[in-house]
């Protein structure tokens, strides 16, 4: 129970409608997927192990998605009943590199955050080794949607995502229109991907590291961001 309660390293967390935060860890070892509840009480959820980068909920907490960055995978976790083995559905095929395709078939290297867009419904996931973000469709099927693979020269494109480029996307957060904010590791700055497509420097400059306030562009400086969140109402 709060104060009493111990993690190893703990790396992401997701909050669902209800206000309990669903906390993942990355650690030495394989580690659950711990429950905090509004009133502070945490526990493991069964079923849910390893050594995770990311993790999402849907609203309601019914959906539980994670990231596998040694695995090349990503888990979703569903239609839990009590002290039963959730249901799982792993996207990745396991190997590191770049297909479309079906779970069992697409491929991704080193996917590190995930975020449910709240228009579509759709996961997007930034893989970190990839250059790349991905997304999963109502089908599951895992598709390429912003990034060229390179990670330089730095590139943003006003009307095509997949002709930028990225370099260690390591966290996102989509906003209730669908726009998609990335924290571009790499280059030390906070990148847009709009729902058209287009992708836009938001904050720091790139190249340039540091940890300053000021004018978002220009001005403010990021030290290797990798965090991401919208406040509510998100914008």
């Amino acid at each position: 129970f709060g104060p009493h309660a111990s993690f190893d390293e703990p790396w992401a967390i997701a909050v669902d409608a209800r206000g309990y935060v669903y906390l993942a860890s990355n650690g030495a070892t394989d580690q659950p997927v711990r429950l905090i509840s509004p009133a502070g009480v945490a526990e493991q959820l069964p079923g849910i192990t390893g050594r995770f980068g990311g993790i999402a909920v849907d609203p309601l907490g019914a959906d539980i998605l994670v990231t596998q960055p040694t695995a090349s995978a990503v888990k979703r976790y569903g239609a839990r009943a009590p002290a039963a083995p959730p249901q799982t559905l792993t996207f990745g095929d396991g190997a590191s590199g770049t297909r479309n395709g079906a779970p069992s078939v697409g491929r991704f290297n080193t996917p590190h955050s995930l975020a449910v867009d709240p228009v579509t419904g759709e996961i997007v996931v930034a893989a970190r080794l990839s250059h790349r973000l991905f997304r999963l469709g109502g089908k599951g099927e895992l598709s390429v949607f912003a990034g060229t693979g390179a990670s330089a020269p730095f590139i943003n494109n006003a009307t095509d995502g997949l002709r930028a480029t990225f370099y260690w996307p390591s966290a996102v957060a989509v906003n209730s229109t669908g726009a998609t904010t990335v924290s571009d590791q790499g280059n030390f700055v906070l990148r847009a991907v709009h729902a058209e497509g287009s992708v836009a420097t938001l904050a720091g400059e790139q190249g340039v590291p540091g940890d300053g306030n000021g004018p978002l562009l220009g001005g403010c400086r990021f030290e290797s961001p990798r965090g991401l969140a919208f406040f509510t109402p998100a914008t």
